[in-house]
């Protein structure tokens, strides 16, 4: 177990009430993680520094030296093979991926110059308690729990002739596979629809398990300080984004089933709380009637 408080980090073992591990005042916004098995733990530390810390009284490996995510904030999550991987989203510089295999501290992947990430929803947890600082203030990735983590990334510059720049990507317990160019066209409209994407919120965008379609979460047009749009868009195609529901005054509440099938949503109207389904394959809608609230999915 990990506990985080705004100024250390304690890791304990269920079986035994001592300490673990004890840091002073960890970077917050890169939420700490434990490796699968429960040996080793990665985490920024004050200075800034990504550190894979082993748990058997082993010193520890500083993998990024220099003061990563200023002001950030980013993501930390171990991949199905293992190897661990660091989403930078700082503000200031390009935002870039890098995946290390933490038996060398070697970097796998590195990935620069990305707009956007978009992460399959089968690896998130969300719904944490709004007083702990995560990633992205909502929930965490954890990528080591599933067979297949497919995540999609879209470039601060699209350089192809076709302009389809949403690359995909998926990890299991082979590594990394890059599976090429999506078909969908990012075109300067398109640019201008994305760009009203919510910041530092990981359900602004997230992927059906199979990486084939995305919930996008964006400011509203009319009162974008005050009021949300859910928008489902198909990477396989070119058809129109469909919105689920535009101007919602607050942060309008969905979840994607686990065969990422159906996407529940939550409409308040003249006051009332309803829970739609919206069928990804065949655009049809279902109503729950009014006084629905919360939707989630069991698993």
């Amino acid at each position: 177990m990990v506990i985080l408080n705004s100024n250390d980090l304690y890791v304990l073992s269920k079986d035994d009430p001592d300490t673990d591990f004890y840091t002073f005042f960890p970077d917050s916004r890169y939420r700490p993680v434990l490796s699968p098995d429960g040996s080793a733990l990665a985490y920024v530390d004050r200075g800034g520094r990504l550190t894979y810390q082993p748990l058997d009284g082993s010193a520890p490996r500083v993998l990024i030296s220099q003061p990563i995510g200023r002001p950030g904030p980013g993501m930390l999550t171990f991949l199905p093979d293992g190897h661990l991987l660091l989403f930078d989203a700082s503000s200031t510089a390009d935002r870039y991926i890098r995946v290390f295999d933490v038996t060398d501290g070697q970097t796998t992947l590195w990935l620069t110059g990305i707009n956007h990430v978009f992460v399959s929803v089968d690896a998130v947890e969300t719904k944490v308690a709004p007083t702990q600082v995560t990633p992205y203030g909502v929930g965490r990735v954890d990528a080591s729990k599933v067979e297949k983590f497919n995540f999609v990334l879209v470039p601060t510059t699209c350089l192809t002739e076709e302009k389809t720049c949403f690359y995909s990507y998926t990890a299991d317990s082979g590594g990394i596979q890059d599976n090429g160019l999506l078909p969908r066209v990012y075109d300067t409209d398109s640019q201008i629809f994305f760009s009203r994407r919510v910041n530092d919120d990981l359900t602004a965008g997230l992927l059906t398990p199979d990486g084939t379609h995305l919930v996008l979460r964006l400011r509203s047009i009319v009162s974008p300080d005050s009021a949300q749009s859910l928008y489902v868009i198909n990477l396989a195609s070119n058809e129109p984004p469909v919105p689920l529901i535009e101007n919602a005054f607050g942060r309008p509440d969905y979840s994607i089933a686990p065969d990422g099938s159906v996407i529940a949503y939550e409409e308040t109207i003249n006051g009332v709380a309803f829970v739609r389904l919206f069928n990804v394959a065949t655009g049809e809608r279902t109503d729950l009637g009014p006084g629905t609230f919360d939707p989630q999915w069991w698993r």
